[in-house]
């Protein structure tokens, strides 16, 4: 399908939802996917994401020119506003815009380094940069533009999202000997 599409760079984001191990289906129906969910400050410039799901549009619905034409034709757009997942999603949404991005082809998983990264390392709150690519879709009265992910890039760290950290405080535990083996895999 991307042969078919320009492919684009996003900007840097923070990541959420990533589903980039083992391809899943939403709600377990449909075909199982890889996904990301995208979110951007509303100070970024995503222009070039912009652009590319108009072309879309252009290509699928050559007589629907304007944002007018496309709300009066119901055609649903892939960049969603975060302000209105806050209550839903959490903090990390507010004073941004998302996208979900998905394939059923394991996206490429790569360092800073364009190394080739273990798709566990990606976790909610790191941020990334990603190379995807839009496209019409017009199935059973849906009508829209989605975005597919062809690979994603680790940048840096960031603030795991979520409240899997909360629950560390909660464990009783014990002072760790300095030879303790890091992980499982040590013992043996």
């Amino acid at each position: 399908m991307a042969d078919n599409y320009e492919m684009i760079l996003t900007p840097e984001f923070r990541l959420s939802f990533p589903v980039l191990k083992e391809a899943k289906a939403f709600e377990d129906k449909g075909e199982p996917k890889f996904s990301v969910t995208m979110i951007f400050p509303k100070s970024a410039d995503i222009s070039e994401l912009k652009r590319t799901v108009s072309e879309a549009i252009r290509k699928k619905w050559p007589k629907v020119a304007t944002p007018e034409d496309v709300a009066k034709a119901r055609i649903r757009n892939p960049i969603l506003d975060g302000d209105e997942r806050v209550d839903d999603w959490g903090e990390a949404y507010r004073n941004s815009v998302f996208l979900r991005a998905s394939t059923t082809i394991r996206p490429d998983t790569l360092d800073k380094y364009r190394e080739p990264l273990d798709p566990d390392e990606f976790y909610a709150g790191c941020y990334c940069r990603a190379v995807v690519h839009a496209f019409a879709y017009d199935t059973k009265g849906n009508r829209g533009v989605s975005i597919g992910i062809d690979g994603i890039q680790f940048v840096r760290d960031g603030e795991p999202l979520g409240n899997r950290a909360a629950v560390k405080g909660l464990f009783p535990g014990e002072e760790k000997p300095e030879d303790a083996p890091k992980k499982a895999a040590d013992l043996f």
